[in-house]
């Protein structure tokens, strides 16, 4: 604002001087001219007066030291106002020159502060970049920090998770481990005491219990008949089952509208022992039956827990003589003592062998039929099961009253 103030009255000085000139010039130049004149004529006279002077110059040199002055004319009023105007004009034009200086100078300081300013913009244009670089710089450095320590937080959320979820999962296997252990523990205990029971139960002291007429009596019919249906078994595969095959007939599970095919030897004497019941005077709670859990009909499989128990047991003697290299025929029955309907009968139950090459080639050929598969599975046991020689096929289970042996 005050250089703006400064130009405009340079501007207003300098149209004030130029206006002045204007209207002075023709005085000016007019008194300059009267001027220039009148020096002339003074300098034609002086001359003229200096020419006098020399022809009588005894008269000029006493006119000259007795009056000095007399050869100088003394200024009239025009010379002193020519004078005047010249230092006027002299100061004017120094004023001028001045004037041009001072304007020539504040334009060169004015150049020179715009120049400042322009160097000071420039400086500070470039220590805004760096500034700005700096911030940038610092902003990227804190963004880095910032991701590094996002970075870091999430691994550590990361592994602390996976450790929780680790440990979570070794608790969880640990306990898996432990309810595992302790069902195994409880399923051996079961298994150790039902074990147990069954050798108590199953493998009685035939020698003491012989000793007893009663026993002996009752043991020995039992025995007979199981030995009686086994030698019954082997006779009806022998002559006739294989007789049937050799002449293109067979057995079957269900012989009623199949021509030409018996029923199978468990069906046949299951048979036997239904007659015997019908009889009126047949021996009370006596009973025998064929069982197997490879049976090929529903009312032929494991009824009870006798007959349960009892193959358990006889499975395991089987393992037991097949590491020993001994046939299951040399073990022990399974034998029980129970009360039905107030008396007391004996339960025997005895393994059904392998036998015979014909036990075996169609117990295995009725194994790999749709039909008994489809009882294996709902059964829940193996399918297609291939039986060796003298494996464990079925048992024969025979009750015999012990009171009434004597009489029957």
């Amino acid at each position: 604002m005050k250089q703006k103030r400064l130009l405009m009255f340079s501007i207003f000085f300098i149209t004030l001087m130029l206006v002045s000139l204007y209207f002075n010039a023709p005085t000016l130049w007019a008194g300059i001219g009267s001027v220039e004149t009148r020096e002339r004529l003074l300098q034609e006279r002086n001359a003229s007066k200096t020419q006098d002077s020399t022809s009588t110059s005894s008269t000029t040199s006493s006119t000259s030291t007795t009056s000095p002055s007399s050869s100088l004319e003394t200024p009239s009023q025009e010379d002193i106002e020519l004078i005047k105007m010249k230092e006027d004009l002299k100061r004017q034009q120094e004023y001028l020159e001045m004037e041009r200086k001072i304007r020539e100078e504040e334009e060169l300081k004015k150049k020179e502060e715009l120049k400042k300013q322009a160097e000071l913009l420039e400086q500070k244009k470039l220590k805004m970049e760096e500034n700005d670089q700096e911030k940038s710089l610092l902003r990227e450095e804190k963004l880095r920090q910032r991701e590094e320590e996002l970075q870091k937080r999430e691994d550590q959320l990361r592994e602390e998770a996976l450790r929780k979820r680790e440990e979570e999962l070794r608790k969880k296997e640990q306990q898996l481990r432990e309810a595992e252990l302790v069902k195994r523990e409880e399923e051996l205990a079961k298994r150790e005491e039902e074990l147990k029971k069954k050798k108590t139960r199953g493998s009685l002291d035939l020698g003491e219990l012989l000793k007893t007429a009663e026993f002996h009596k009752a043991f020995s019919i039992a025995k007979m008949v199981s030995d009686f249906i086994d030698l019954l078994r082997i006779q009806y595969s022998e002559m006739v089952m294989m007789k049937l095959k050799k002449d293109g007939l067979g057995t079957a599970i269900d012989v009623k509208y199949i021509k030409g095919y018996v029923p199978i030897h468990a069906t046949y004497i299951n048979t036997i022992m239904t007659t015997l019941r019908q009889k009126r005077n047949f021996a009370v709670n006596f009973d025998f039956a064929q069982r197997s859990r490879w049976n090929l009909k529903f009312d032929q499989a494991l009824q009870n827990d006798f007959e349960k128990e009892g193959w358990d047991y006889l499975m395991d003697q089987q393992e037991t003589a097949f590491k020993e290299g001994r046939s299951l025929k040399d073990t022990q029955p399974f034998v029980q003592i129970d009360t039905i309907n107030d008396k007391k009968v004996l339960k025997i139950l005895s393994p059904v062998l392998a036998s015979t090459a014909a036990c075996i080639e169609c117990h295995n050929k009725w194994e790999q039929q749709d039909e008994v598969k489809a009882l294996r599975k709902i059964q829940g046991i193996q399918e297609g099961k291939t039986f060796s020689k003298n494996e464990l096929m079925g048992v024969l289970s025979v009750t015999v009253p012990m009171e009434s042996s004597n009489s029957n």
